[in-house]
């Protein structure tokens, strides 16, 4: 019995086939993974733990129940020049402490001199001829209108005065409130023009604190709520309580700004530390 024999060249091309059928799928394979990995690599390895964004950063203490906070200045505020002047005198330095209504600058202002001692020679002139109007007019010497015109006249040079007193007392810069000087950004003998900034400063007597509490926390957080405080950089734990809360909710966060102050002075917190602020009731 003849046995069937099979033709080597029919075999062949059929081995070349299956080979090239099994590098097909071997290279999309490769292929999808690769594409899973840039576009979700959390489905390869969902053992990578995800990063923090700069939000919850932001919001997220060390522990559960704690949020951070930031230490911010009561009031602060950088003064201008109201005039076009030179500086004539600084009265403070960069640190110093100050009350309310101290001198903190003085400006050369003769020209400012000048104009009210003119005014104020005008305003003179005007209640003299005033004055000589006055008695004309009981001899009937001089008409009703005379008279008026030279009552307004002393009315408008009493006008003129008084602007050029406030123009003079922008020569002179008093502190509008209890603080310490952040930075000095003048010196003297240097020109200043209306709006050149000045001094910085801050009122750091009492502290406000600024935290970002989750959104589903808002409803219980109420003006005078009482929450610990815990400072990073003196590692003091401090009393205080919230003043309010802003009316928006980040959509990128999904959190509330807070506003808090703590309670009495320390004077070895500053403005600008950070800490934890801890709420007992937090929900």
């Amino acid at each position: 019995m003849n046995k069937l024999k099979t033709n080597p060249w029919l075999a062949r091309p059929m081995g070349i086939l299956f080979a090239l059928a099994v590098a097909a799928l071997c290279l999309g394979t490769a292929s999808a993974q690769q594409h899973i990995a840039k576009t979700d690599p959390v489905l390869l390895d969902s053992s990578i733990e995800q990063e923090l964004t700069p939000q919850q950063e932001l919001v997220l203490g060390t522990e559960p129940d704690e949020l951070r906070v930031l230490l911010r200045p009561h009031r602060e505020a950088i003064i201008s020049s109201l005039v076009s002047a030179q500086i004539k005198t600084i009265h403070l330095k960069d640190g110093d402490r100050f009350s309310a209504g101290d001198p903190m600058f003085s400006f050369k202002c003769e020209t400012q001199n000048a104009k009210l001692n003119t005014m104020r020679a005008r305003l003179k002139q005007h209640r003299l001829i005033h004055a000589a109007n006055l008695e004309l007019r009981k001899d009937n010497a001089v008409s009703q209108l005379d008279l008026a015109l030279s009552g307004a006249k002393v009315e408008e040079g009493e006008a003129d005065v008084a602007l050029a007193v406030a123009q003079r007392r922008k020569c002179e810069v008093h502190a509008p409130f209890d603080g310490r000087v952040v930075k000095l950004l003048v010196n003297v003998h240097e020109s200043a023009e209306i709006g050149t900034p000045l001094i910085s400063i801050l009122d750091d007597e009492q502290l406000n604190v600024t935290l970002h509490a989750p959104s589903h926390q808002v409803m219980s957080l109420t003006p005078g709520q009482r929450f610990k405080v815990s400072i990073d950089e003196t590692e003091g734990h401090y009393d205080a309580f919230v003043l309010a809360t802003v009316p928006r909710i980040d959509p990128t966060s999904r959190t509330v700004e807070v506003n808090g102050r703590i309670e009495g002075k320390h004077s070895e917190l500053l403005a600008g530390m950070s800490g934890t602020a801890t709420f007992e009731n937090a929900q």
